[in-house]
Formats: structure tokens, C-alpha cells, sequence
């Protein structure tokens, strides 16, 4: 019988699919950035292609004309959408299994290794700083991998 911890494996596993899909696989990592907190829900994702990191609306800048992807306003709220479905699930299931769920996950997928790193936080910052968005955090995220050439 599957655990809760399978369970949300699972769904981790699926955001970071979802992330590879949407650009083919062509990418050294994927970066995911999740907020799950009460009122608010936020996936969002960029990529390291080469020495480059990138936005979803960029990819194409980075990648052979042979590989580029469709980056058009219809996939992107697609793949922002279908992610922050996902985080529902991950409420439900914690619902279901009476367990809490983090308030955010950044999620490290090394396309090359095969591996994800996952750091999470149960703390609730955006519940308790009004003026905190999830756009700054991620831009600060980028900026923390760029410097550490992760």
C-alpha cells in the first residue's frame, strides 16, 4: 500500500514531468518553485540550458533551432496551470492523510543525473507578510542559483 510519502513523491515527480515536457527535455535543470499556503497558489519554473538560466517565455533564446518549443501565452498558462493543479492535489492528499503540507518547495531536477533535490518550508511567510510576493521570491531564488552556478 502506497504511503503519504509516496503519494506526494508522486506528485512531485509529476511537476518536474510536467516541467521536462514543456520543454522537450532540453534543459540541465529544472528549478520549480511552489507556494501552497492558505489564499494563496503559485507553480512557477525556469530552466538552466548550458551556462543559461532562463524563464518559460524564454527558452527558445537558449536552445538549437532544431529544439526550440512552443512558448506561446497558451502553453505557458498551461504549464502554470497544470502545476498549480498539482499543488491541489498535494493539499488534498495531506487532507486525506491528516499530515501538513509545505508552505513552499523549491525543487531541483538534474535533467543529466536524474536526480531532485527538495527543500520545503511549513512556516507560512506570505500568510504573515503582506508585502512579500511570490514573483520577488523566485526572482531571488534565480539570482541565489546564478551566483552558485548550481
Amino acid at each position: 500500500m502506497e504511503t503519504f510519502e509516496d503519494k506526494f513523491m508522486d506528485i512531485q515527480i509529476g511537476l518536474v514531468s510536467l516541467a521536462m515536457e514543456y520543454i522537450h527535455g532540453n534543459a540541465d535543470k529544472i528549478f520549480l518553485y511552489c507556494v501552497n499556503e492558505k489564499g494563496l497558489i503559485n507553480f512557477n519554473v525556469f530552466y538552466r540550458i548550458g551556462t543559461n538560466y532562463s524563464w518559460i517565455h524564454e527558452v527558445n533564446k537558449y536552445l538549437e533551432d532544431e529544439k526550440k518549443v512552443d512558448v506561446s501565452d497558451q502553453m505557458q498558462i498551461l504549464l502554470l496551470k497544470t502545476g498549480t493543479q498539482d499543488l491541489l492535489k498535494i493539499r488534498a492528499l495531506a487532507k486525506e492523510y491528516e499530515k501538513e503540507f509545505p508552505s513552499e518547495m523549491w525543487l531541483i531536477y538534474d535533467v543529466n543525473k536524474g536526480t531532485l533535490n527538495a527543500r520545503y518550508s511549513y512556516e507560512g511567510r506570505y500568510e504573515k507578510d503582506e508585502y512579500l510576493q511570490t514573483d520577488d521570491e523566485l526572482d531571488n531564488w534565480l539570482e541565489e542559483v546564478k551566483s552558485k552556478g548550481i
